[in-house]
């Protein structure tokens, strides 16, 4: 069971320790901002971070001072979780919560095996990518939050300068005395007086002495006050960022593992696919049937005339490629010994009428796209809306026209065709586009084959889980790599932080200075003012911090679920749509075979009204006259 521990304002303490900075060789810059990264194998150090990135190294010894010893061996054992702002990670793991029933602990970057199957996959992508959007938004409060704090402070600022130049010298003197004496009894309180008590009586008296001196001082103090909270509010949006990194990592993770998950499933489903084949018939083959045609065209507009093929494909999802050999037009029907050809005659009439001619309309509504290879060997896929627009209606009229005859080229299979390979030229088919009359081919080809005349348009990894064999081409890397980059929206924030930590906030603390220095404060009284100033901050920045928290938890939750009800629907969606092709269907075949005739009673010389029936009633005849 993990301990949580609360490191916002003891990270903070630490970096201001003199003990651990100002000089020592191997340490950080006093005032860094800092984040726990790591714990030794032997538990006795702590590996600290700093907004830079460069790492130091802090004993456990020298953290006895901050954290109790039950916090302590919890952060060295690896069972803790530590917060800074609302940032959880711990030491060597992080315990990232995802909103809804998964949690995982992880190590930073990795997944948990939470979940084996891709549904199971997307719904921790679905809630780590809604923790992400959650924690953007909160970068953009904290960022908002920084600008009005800027204004604020140099409200402040010029008001205690107004304030200052009606003091005289003389009042100026007395009241360093005043505050160097309160100062001293402070101190000799042993603690008995607070930091309120301290400052109501350097108050009162000021006021004694000049009524605007005590207002410089307020109004200085509630400067310091809002520089400490903006620096501490820096140091929650550095925290959003590293969290931002940690998402996106463990988002990329996880898409990777989605892939390997849906490309198993699918190799399972073809597997199970070929078996059902199997055992329905006999013949098999491991070659698919591009069906498609060249002409001489410009594709880029270079200038350059050259032969351009294009092959009919099916792309069921929508990204432009091949991501199965079934995709190929002709390889179905190859697959259940059926002539390739079929699959374009099938599509005569598909969103239109059947009238023997096949039109650029229904190759669309087919779901049917043409993969180009244009004259410069490049591969790509065109819609058939894009194909038309650039080079006219395609219609297919015919199939086996005879090689040379008159009016029409005789077919001779894609540009890159290898009967030496074994591919095989099938038929030819007449087919026009725009004004151009063309010829067309069939052909039969080897796997192998087309994965390395393809491989560009191909998605590999789905094509080698049907059990294609892809080992001769190189693969691409894969989607969704781990970089442990955040996101492009998280770098605008990297910016801001950078430029508020390293010109913003300095120069509004310089002004400052510069008006206690004139206000003629010793060092000791400056410091003590700070030091309250900035336990001030932190109880603020700790509020805050609480409260974007809070608020991120809701949006993630929200958005989650905003997400689970849009998949719902659309999966309803799509289970009406199946639902209703089916009923359709069932409502088709029910017609039909209503008007067909029963033939088992028919006499010689008796007539039915069918033109669907031809050959069974030839049939019947021919049994009635033998």
């Amino acid at each position: 069971m993990s301990m949580n521990i609360d490191l916002s304002s003891i990270l903070t303490k630490i970096a201001n320790d003199s003990s651990f900075v100002d000089g020592s060789e191997g340490k950080f810059s006093k005032g860094e901002t800092l984040f726990i990264s790591g714990t030794s194998a032997k538990g006795d150090m702590v590996t600290l971070k700093d907004s830079s990135g460069d790492s130091y190294n802090v004993s456990a010894q020298e953290l006895k001072g901050y954290l109790t010893d039950e916090e302590l061996q919890a952060l060295m054992s690896n069972s803790a979780t530590v917060q800074v702002g609302s940032t959880e990670a711990t030491s060597a793991t992080s315990e990232v919560s995802e909103v809804g029933e998964v949690e995982a602990t992880t190590e930073v970057g990795e997944t948990a095996e939470v979940g084996t199957t891709s549904a199971a996959i997307q719904d921790e992508i679905d809630k780590l990518e809604a923790q992400r959007l959650a924690n953007l938004d909160s970068m953009e409060t904290l960022k908002d939050q920084i600008e009005d704090l800027k204004d604020e402070i140099q409200e402040s600022i010029n008001a205690a300068i107004q304030e200052m130049e009606e003091i005289e010298e003389e009042q100026k003197k007395k009241a360093q005395e005043v505050v160097d004496e309160e100062l001293q009894k402070f101190k000799n309180s042993n603690g008995e007086m607070t930091q309120d008590e301290f400052n109501a009586n350097v108050q009162s008296q000021l006021a004694a002495i000049n009524p605007s001196m005590g207002t410089v001082v307020a109004e200085l103090l509630t400067a310091n006050t809002k520089t400490s909270l903006m620096s501490n509010l820096l140091g929650q949006l550095d925290a959003k960022i590293a969290t931002d990194s940690q998402l996106c990592s463990q988002i990329d993770a996880k898409n990777v593992e989605l892939d390997s998950a849906i490309a198993a499933e699918e190799a399972e489903k073809a597997a199970q696919e070929a078996q059902e084949q199997a055992a329905q018939s006999t013949t098999s083959s491991n070659s698919c049937d591009p069906i498609g045609f060249q002409m001489e065209a410009d594709s880029d507009g270079d200038g350059t005339v050259g032969t351009v093929q294009f092959d009919f494909f099916y792309d069921s999802d929508g990204d432009g490629k091949i991501n199965s050999m079934d995709d190929f037009v002709g390889a179905k029907a190859d697959k259940a010994g059926e002539d390739g050809w079929s699959e374009i005659e099938n599509l005569d009439g598909v969103g239109g009428e059947a009238d023997g001619v096949i039109t650029s309309d229904e190759l669309s509504n087919a779901g049917m796209k043409v993969m180009v290879t244009d004259e410069n060997g490049e591969q790509y896929a065109m819609s058939m809306d894009e194909f038309e627009a650039q080079y006219g209606e395609i219609e297919i009229n015919s199939q086996d026209v005879e090689a040379g005859e008159e009016g029409f080229a005789s077919g001779v299979g894609p540009k890159n065709f290898d009967a030496d390979a074994g591919n095989e030229l099938l038929s030819s088919f007449n087919l026009s586009v725009g004004d151009e009359d063309l010829t067309g081919y069939q052909t039969k080809d080897t796997e192998d084959w087309l994965v390395n005349n393809y491989s560009d348009v191909m998605d590999l990894d789905s094509i080698a889980a049907e059990g294609v064999d892809v080992s001769g081409v190189a693969a691409g890397e894969a989607a969704g790599a781990v970089d442990g980059a955040g996101s492009a929206e998280a770098a605008q924030y990297v910016e801001f932080a950078k430029e508020y930590r390293d010109n913003v906030l300095p120069k509004l603390e310089a002004q400052i200075n510069e008006a206690y220095a004139e206000l003629g404060l010793s060092q000791d009284a400056i410091t003590a003012f700070k030091n309250m100033a900035t336990a001030q901050a932190d109880i603020e920045g700790q509020q805050i911090a609480e409260d974007l928290k809070a608020q991120e938890e809701e949006k993630a939750q929200q958005l989650y679920e905003e997400a689970q009800a849009a998949k719902e629907a659309e999966e309803a969606a799509a289970a009406e749509e199946e639902a209703a092709a089916e009923e359709a269907a069932e409502e088709d075949a029910d017609v039909s075979e209503e008007d067909t005739p029963d033939f088992d009673d028919l006499e010689v010389g008796e007539t039915v009204d069918t033109t669907e029936s031809t050959s069974e009633l030839e049939d019947l005849l021919g049994e009635e006259e033998a």
